[in-house]
Order: structure tokens, then C-alpha cells, then sequence
């Protein structure tokens, strides 16, 4: 009896290390043979993830790449966008989700025609391009990061004029202003800010604008531990807690012969109220290991936070690393192996579909990959509740959607694989379709790649049909007038012959 209970327990303890090794899924595919790069990663509504980047390490770096891995980290697609620039500045998190149509929104700046300009582009969720801009941009501005804008358009960051820069552009791509601050530093991320404005982050200085650009306040976050005091930093990625007590900074720190991960607290009033050295090597030695945070993101359990980053020398890259943090006081747990195999050379982890996920290039730089550990987030109870095809918006952040309703749709994009995504025995087929506002006072928008010949249907909570249209040639948005209707839950079906899909839209 005793050794058929030990041949059990060896079974049931192999069958758990299987089961843990099958949640770590990779995968990765050649952009090109030169060497790119790649720093954000952002879900799709149902499943999967696309990153965004373009080859300026080695030229001619002209183009953006999109490229489409499932939620198993498996290659599905790339696209290839052509800027008409002779040459782009380097891609770093200038790269966002766009909440209407869904889809996302890259800004990057270069030459075009002797002059610096800018280069705006919308794709769907499926990396077709809606459209594209370009026009003159001041001050030889490099940007950074992006983010949708509360008033509809788009806010970027990044350096100009040996500082900070941040552009305004509208819902069609256009620039609206641009500001640059000389006594600030790079801004490296810019999110907007729960009581109006934004927050931006470079260098080791937090700053908030107000929706003109002017500086509201500035802080200052110097992390220090028993080894280095850190005189360098760069804040990677603003994270907004969803309680609305502050939102949380992630940052590679630099000081003395000493690499590590800052990870802060800020209120929304510039008070750092912690800040912690989540990970730290000695960089004094050639070839040592360098820590590179990709950023800090909300855990499943409330309160937590999981900061990432990967170790390694710079050129080769390294193996991922996280650490859970306490949201309230940053009291942290162990550092952790997230158990992929893939040398990260440049990295950006998201929280999406129950699972943690980075994306970014090889240490190479010539491919780029996804790495999913569906083990790491789950076993606990989840902060929010993420609903496929709904964005996830706090009531806070309401302005966060942007409205593209007046855009002019651009296809002139060459295309790679072009006809992937849209075979209808596809889980993403028309996952594009989109309801906005949502939550809505009565005007409804829907929006998105449409079945032509489908009908959309209204029904309420009764399972009454309120409204019927049908669906004509070119049809990309549709305006459905619910103000007469009673407040509550209604479900818009488009109904055809390759796929019938449901979204939801609450009435207030």
C-alpha cells in the first residue's frame, strides 16, 4: 500500500509540473533581418495581443510593423505600414489602443521632405490602416508614449528642444499645439489624470499638465537602497489605480556601479507616498547583467501590483523576473521566475484575459515575440472584471474614449497576409464591432468592420426588438437613437450569414 501511495504522489506531482509548464506559452517570428525594435504590447478585446514597433536600429527605417500573437503566445499575422518618410526616430511606447473604431493609434516623428514632421496612423483591430497623417513638427520632437486624450484625439510625450515635449493631436490625427519644457526632462510616459489633465513621467521627475500643457505641479523620486543611491531613472509607464488613491510609476535606476527596478506611489497631488528598489545588480563588471524594467500592472488580487522586468547583459538580453507589491505601503513578496525561456532584449507586460503577458524583441532585435504566463495572475479573486469587446473604463476615465466619427477612412497601406483575420471560422472575425458611448444618455454608435447585408438589431431586457437597420455597402459607423427608449441593459446583434455577434450597451 505504501508504494502504491508513493507511485501516486510521484504521478500527481508530475502531472502539476506538467500542468505548470503548460501555462508558460512563447512564441516569436522575424519582423525582418535587420534589427528592430519593440517596447508596448496591447490586448485586444477578446483574445490575443499586438505589438507595435520599426526597424531604427538599421535603416532604411521608413515603416511601422504591427504583429498579432493569440492568448497562447502563438504568431498569427504582421502588418506593414508605409510612412512615406526617409527616415523614422526610434519607436518606444508612442504606440496606443483607440476606443472607437477599436483598433490603435501610432504617432512617430522623422524626415519627410527635408523637414522634421510628424507621422499619425490608425489601423483597426486587425492592423489595416483606417488612415494616416503627416505634417511639420517643432522643435525636433522625438516622441515617447501616447495616450488617448479626455477631450478626444490623442496626448504624446517624448523630448524636444533638449526637454520635455507634449503634442496634442485631434481625433483625424492632426496636430492641434505642441509645448516643450526645457528645464524638464525626456517624458518617457503620459496618461491622463483622475481630476483632469495629465501625468507624465521621465528621467526621476513626475509632472502634471493641465489640458492646455501648462505645468501643474512637479515631483521628484529618488529611490535609494543600502547599495546606490539612484541619480538616474528612466519612469517607463504610468499606472493608475483603480481605488483612485494615486497611481503607480515603474522605473530602470542608475547610480554609482548599480542597476535596479524602482517601483513608486504618487497622488494625484505629486506626493510620493512610497517608493521601493524592487530588484538591484552591480553593473561594474563588462557583460554583467543590467536590470530593464518593462512596468508595473494591476494583480488579479485587489491591492497588489506586479512589477517585471528582465536581467541580462544589454545586448543579449535576459529571462523575465517579477515581484508582487502592496498597492497601499509597497510592502513586497519574493522575487520571482516568470519561466520563459525568450532572452528579452526589450519587453512591455499587460494584464489581459486572466493572464500576464510581455511582448517586445529578442535579444537580437531581428524578432519579435510574445511570452504568456497563464499560471502567475490566477488563483485569486480579480480586481475588475475584464468583458470581451467592452474596454475596461473607470468612472474617472470616462474621457478616455475618442471619438474618430469625423475622419476621413485611408486605405492606400500595403498589406501582409491581408485576408488572415477574416475568415469566418476565425475566433477574431468581427471582433472589431464596437458600441460607443458606453455607458450612453441615448445616442449610440456602432462602429467597426461590418458584415454587408447584416442586419443590427436593438432588444431590450424583455427580449423585445426596439430597433432594426440593416447594413449597406461601405457602412463603417452606424447612429441607432435609443433616447426614447427606457433606461437599462440593451443588446445590439449583428446578425449575417458568416457570423452573428452580440455587444451590450447600458442606457443611463
Amino acid at each position: 500500500m505504501k508504494q502504491l501511495i508513493h507511485f501516486l504522489s510521484a504521478v500527481l506531482v508530475l502531472l502539476c509540473c506538467s500542468q505548470i509548464q503548460a501555462q508558460v506559452t512563447e512564441g516569436d517570428v522575424t519582423w525582418h533581418n535587420q534589427a528592430h525594435g519593440a517596447w508596448k504590447i496591447e490586448p485586444l478585446p477578446m483574445q490575443g495581443y499586438v505589438i507595435a514597433g520599426n526597424r531604427y536600429f538599421a535603416g532604411p527605417n521608413t515603416d511601422i510593423f504591427l504583429s498579432k500573437f493569440d492568448e497562447f503566445g502563438t504568431f498569427n499575422w504582421t502588418k506593414s505600414h508605409e510612412s512615406g518618410f526617409s527616415s523614422l526616430s526610434p519607436f518606444w511606447k508612442n504606440f496606443c489602443a483607440s476606443t472607437f473604431p477599436v483598433g490603435f493609434f501610432v504617432i512617430e516623428s522623422g524626415i519627410k521632405n527635408g523637414q522634421w514632421s510628424y507621422y499619425s496612423l490608425l489601423t483597426n483591430q486587425t492592423g489595416h490602416k483606417m488612415w494616416d497623417r503627416s505634417g511639420v513638427l517643432p522643435d525636433n520632437i522625438v516622441f515617447s508614449g501616447v495616450t488617448p486624450a479626455t477631450n478626444g484625439g490623442y496626448i504624446a510625450c517624448g523630448s524636444g528642444n533638449g526637454g520635455m515635449a507634449v503634442c496634442k493631436f485631434n481625433s483625424s490625427g492632426v496636430l492641434e499645439w505642441s509645448q516643450t519644457y526645457p528645464g524638464i526632462g525626456w517624458a518617457w510616459s503620459v496618461k491622463a489624470a483622475v481630476g483632469g489633465g495629465y501625468v507624465l513621467a521621465g528621467g526621476t521627475d513626475v509632472t502634471k499638465i493641465d489640458l492646455t500643457g501648462n505645468v501643474v505641479w512637479q515631483t521628484n523620486i529618488n529611490a535609494s537602497s543600502s547599495n546606490a543611491n539612484y541619480t538616474f531613472a528612466e519612469f517607463d509607464e504610468i499606472t493608475p489605480l483603480t481605488d483612485g488613491s494615486g497611481f503607480i510609476v515603474s522605473a530602470s535606476a542608475f547610480g554609482g556601479s548599480f542597476s535596479g527596478i524602482t517601483t513608486a506611489k504618487v497622488s494625484w497631488t505629486g506626493s510620493v507616498l512610497w517608493a521601493k528598489v524592487v530588484d538591484e545588480v552591480n553593473t561594474s563588471g563588462a557583460g554583467t547583467p543590467v536590470t530593464w524594467v518593462n512596468n508595473t500592472i494591476l494583480g488579479n488580487t485587489p491591492g497588489n501590483l506586479v512589477t517585471s522586468w528582465r536581467k541580462g547583459p544589454v545586448s543579449s538580453g535576459g529571462p523575465m523576473f517579477a515581484r508582487v507589491l502592496n498597492s497601499s505601503n509597497g510592502n513586497m513578496q519574493a522575487i520571482s521566475s516568470l519561466g520563459g525561456s525568450t532572452l528579452v532584449r526589450q519587453g512591455f507586460s499587460t494584464r489581459a484575459h486572466g493572464k500576464f503577458v510581455v511582448g517586445g524583441v529578442r535579444g537580437d532585435l531581428t524578432r519579435v515575440f510574445s511570452f504568456v504566463n497563464g499560471s502567475y495572475m490566477q488563483g485569486t479573486t480579480p480586481a475588475y472584471v475584464e468583458e470581451p469587446g467592452v474596454p475596461t473604463v473607470l468612472p474617472t476615465m470616462l474621457g478616455y474614449q475618442t471619438n474618430v466619427y469625423a475622419s476621413t477612412p485611408n486605405f492606400r497601406t500595403k498589406l501582409l497576409d491581408e485576408n488572415i483575420e477574416l475568415n469566418p471560422a476565425s475566433r477574431t472575425y468581427y471582433t472589431d464591432l464596437r458600441v460607443f458611448p458606453n455607458p450612453s444618455t441615448g445616442m449610440v454608435q456602432v462602429g467597426g468592420l461590418m458584415e454587408e447585408g447584416a442586419t443590427l438589431r436593438v432588444i431590450d431586457m424583455t427580449g423585445r426588438t426596439v430597433m432594426v437597420k440593416s447594413i449597406a455597402v461601405g457602412d463603417q459607423i452606424i447612429d441607432l437613437d435609443l433616447s426614447g427608449q427606457p433606461k437599462g441593459l440593451y443588446s445590439i446583434e449583428m446578425i449575417g450569414k458568416n457570423q452573428n455577434v452580440v455587444k451590450r450597451v447600458v442606457i443611463e
